[in-house]
């Protein structure tokens, strides 16, 4: 990222996708969608990038694939992108839960109690409104 002026925060976030990056990229040099739980951490730490840079708040929809977002946006300059990217069609995208700050003033009192590690999600800011997840229909010959 072009800022110097990151929090350690955003620094900490911006250097684990970084590693993630990094994990996904083979000796040519190409750059692979993560998947498993690096997509997970993934998705979570780019949409808290995101959080903390001011651009989404918690609970918005991200407004494109974070992989996506990240190469085009936060990627150093010289990643090369896999060709099976390409041609990719882009939706909204809506995280699977919401990384939580490590601020206690702003921590839910559930989450409080946890002293021990440093990151929490709250889980319940995504199902606050349903008219926002939409999981497709279960095709009738699985039913």
């Amino acid at each position: 990222m072009a800022n110097k002026s990151l929090t350690p925060e955003e620094r900490a976030t911006y250097s684990a996708l970084l590693a993630i990056l990094q994990t996904h990229t083979d000796a040519h040099g190409i750059s692979h969608r993560p998947y498993g739980l690096d997509w997970i951490n993934f998705e979570r730490l780019m949409y808290r990038l995101l959080i903390l840079r001011g651009v989404a708040r918690a609970g918005d929809r991200i407004p494109a694939d974070p992989w996506v977002l990240f190469l085009d946006n936060y990627a150093p300059r010289d990643v090369r992108r896999s060709p099976s990217e390409e041609g990719r069609v882009e939706v909204a995208f809506f995280p699977s839960s919401i990384l939580l700050s490590t601020d206690n003033s702003t921590r839910p009192r559930s989450t409080r109690t946890d002293s021990n590690s440093h990151v929490h999600f709250d889980h319940t800011a995504v199902e606050r409104d349903p008219s926002q997840r939409r999981s497709p229909q279960i095709p009738r010959y699985f039913q």
